[in-house]
């Protein structure tokens, strides 16, 4: 993970992990 940027990180932290925040808003 370090070697990748910091986006990369974050695409592939979303990617793993479903947008339950955004489900509990709508």
């Amino acid at each position: 993970f370090m070697k990748l940027p910091t986006i990369e990180n974050a695409q592939r932290l979303a990617v793993n992990t479903p947008p339950q925040e955004e489900e509990s808003s709508k």
